[in-house]
């Protein structure tokens, strides 16, 4: 994944999830993981229960849909601690 590529996966997951991704959190993400842990912050104002997240938290669903269908990636393949993109 190239820069560009990354540019687009931020891009599409700001307008999936409905929120601007300053740049400074843009770029601090490196897992999908870091993804899940924005969100839930940002939509319940505090810390997760759990790292990880269990299979039926529907955020949790909801970045790894996303991920699946951005990268082509089996959603049984999408793990925590896959990168989003190789260095």
């Amino acid at each position: 994944m190239d820069s560009l590529d990354v540019v687009e996966l931020v891009m599409e997951f700001e307008q999936r999830f409905e929120l601007d991704l300053p740049n400074a959190d843009a770029t601090s993400f490196r897992t999908v993981g870091d993804l899940w842990l924005f969100l839930i912050r940002r939509r319940t104002g505090s810390e997760p229960a759990a790292h990880p997240p269990t299979a039926s938290d529907p955020t949790w669903r909801e970045v790894v849909r996303f991920i699946a269908e951005q990268t082509g990636t089996p959603p049984d393949d999408v793990q925590w601690d896959s990168l989003l993109y190789p260095d």
